[in-house]
């Protein structure tokens, strides 16, 4: 790899670790979850290089998932959409306990 090369993945890498800081720091600055999800959400999009992101919540009620925070998607076209628990990909997902970025 040449010198110019390894620069870019350093400042890629510390990019990332800052961002990760600032996350670490702004989590005792929030006085509501909602407002910390949004944070959380933005930072990670930014870290991703992502236009566009949403964090989705299971109810523990229902199979039902609740969007908690979007970024950069039309709220009122996600008013709109049901995420469920029962059908493709989340039930993998469910299973898994794991995230997601698509």
């Amino acid at each position: 790899m040449s010198m110019a090369g390894e620069r870019g993945d350093f400042r890629l890498r510390q990019l990332e670790f800052e961002t990760l800081l600032d996350i670490i720091n702004e989590l005792n600055s929030f006085d509501t979850v909602s407002g910390l999800l949004d944070n959380i959400l933005i930072k990670s999009c930014g870290i991703l290089d992502a236009a566009a992101g949403i964090i989705i919540i299971s109810d523990l009620n229902s199979d039902h998932l609740n969007t908690v925070s979007v970024f950069n998607i039309d709220i009122n076209l996600m008013s709109k959409i049901i995420f469920t628990q029962r059908k493709g990909f989340l039930v993998a997902l469910k299973n898994s306990r794991k995230t997601l970025c698509l």
